[in-house]
């Protein structure tokens, strides 16, 4: 038995102490994927790890069974890949994934905790007659924390799912579930055909979601796989929900410890030290640029090819949308000085614009990615998502919203 590590664009194999798998257990998983009608794979963080992306998208497609992520899972297929539904949970969910997980009658978990962001505080998928859970993990602890799971797996993500995928007919008919993918990409459609009028918008000040289309369009054109660092604030909810990933080999990562404020700046140096073939690119906040902005120095001394994404707005938002979510419009602590990125970002000698439209952020999306001389930084004059409600599932229904549409509506916070 030999256990993957994800090195440059490749897997490559390294011997590894034998894994037990209960031969029963594995059966009842066949079983219960096999013979449900809405069967749903919940990809996480655990796979990126493993680097079993190939070993998801391998046994989706050989049982026909649609594939939602968690915001750490996100990368697992490409996201233009039929069977690729969306990111479910709380943080920058996409309404059709949430919906499928709450209509599927049977979901595996793969190397996901199925912590509280994941599963809205311990509300998805409600546990019905109907519903039944799996979970694939390599730690035992977490086994069954927080639902009754039908069978727990314990094992590296990709080993598990190869010896799945072995014990499945390459030619298996695949129709049984035809209706239930047809349903979740008619839905999909729905979404983002909605989501244009949010994605094209050019109002003032610029939109988090117009700055993310930006953001695709240059890293599709720009053709190569990157490594993406997003601190928690106004790029998270807004890049888990509206972010494309088509290279499987680019990575989006966002750390849910405690917010993780002032982590990607310097995570890009250590991204670009493990990996020289993939572009490091950090997104963060103001109030996250101002913890950790002295490692531009770092980042300018070792010439790490780094493109920085700020956005700025003078606020940290995510604690500013909390109060005004709890009705106090007298927000404490949050409001500063907006920083002049770019002026910051120069006295470091690092190369820099501000882009305050889409038209600005296109022309400096262009050249950041055709930098090839030291780190750059964009200093992005973004709106707050403490102006308007981002896609966060329990604050839309705070808000009184149905989280679940797909319409592109405009939620306020008074």
């Amino acid at each position: 038995m030999r256990i993957s590590l994800h090195v440059e664009d490749e897997c490559k194999e390294f011997p590894a102490y034998p894994t037990l798998l209960s031969p029963e257990k594995l059966d009842t998983l066949i079983s219960l994927l096999t013979g449900s009608k809405r069967p749903l794979i919940v990809s996480g963080g655990g796979v990126n790890r493993s680097c079993a992306g190939p070993q998801v998208t391998e046994l989706a497609e050989r049982l026909n069974i649609p594939v939602c992520t968690t915001m750490t899972g996100q990368g697992t297929m490409p996201d233009d890949h039929r069977l690729a539904v969306g990111v479910v949970g709380d943080n920058g969910f996409h309404p059709h994934a949430n919906w499928a997980l709450e209509h599927a009658d049977f979901v595996l978990f793969v190397g996901s905790r199925m912590g509280s962001v994941v599963t809205i505080g311990w509300t998805f998928p409600k546990i019905t007659l109907n519903k039944r859970v799996a979970q694939i993990d390599i730690d035992p602890e977490i086994m069954a924390n927080n639902y009754e799971n039908v069978v727990s797996v314990q094992g590296d993500a990709g080993l598990v799912l190869q010896r799945l995928i072995d014990m499945v007919a390459a030619d298996r008919d695949a129709g049984r579930t035809r209706e239930w993918v047809d349903e979740l990409n008619d839905l999909r459609a729905n979404f983002w055909a909605n989501a244009e009028v949010l994605l094209n918008s050019e109002a003032t000040p610029l939109r988090p979601e117009r700055a993310v289309r930006c953001f695709n369009e240059a890293l599709e054109l720009y053709g190569r796989p990157a490594h993406i660092y997003s601190d928690a604030g106004t790029p998270t909810p807004h890049m888990t929900r509206f972010l494309t990933l088509k290279d499987r080999r680019t990575r989006l990562a966002i750390p849910r410890a405690f917010g993780g404020l002032g982590s990607a700046l310097p995570a890009t140096a250590g991204a670009w030290f493990a990996d020289k073939e993939r572009r490091p690119i950090g997104m963060f906040g103001d109030g996250s640029f101002g913890m950790s902005l002295g490692e531009l120095e770092t980042l300018v001394r070792l010439q790490v090819l780094a493109i920085l994404l700020l956005f700025d707005n003078g606020t940290f938002g995510w604690i500013k949308g909390l109060h005004r979510l709890k009705g106090h419009n007298q927000c404490f602590g949050v409001d500063f000085t907006p920083p002049r990125g770019q002026a910051i970002a120069e006295a470091f000698d690092v190369r820099a614009w501000t882009a305050t439209n889409s038209e600005e952020l296109d022309a400096a999306l262009a050249k950041a990615f055709a930098h090839a001389d030291g780190p750059c930084l964009i200093d992005i004059h973004v709106e707050s998502i403490a102006d308007r409600v981002p896609p966060v599932y329990s604050w839309l229904t705070k808000r009184g919203k149905d989280p679940l549409s797909i319409e592109a509506d405009e939620v306020r916070y008074f």
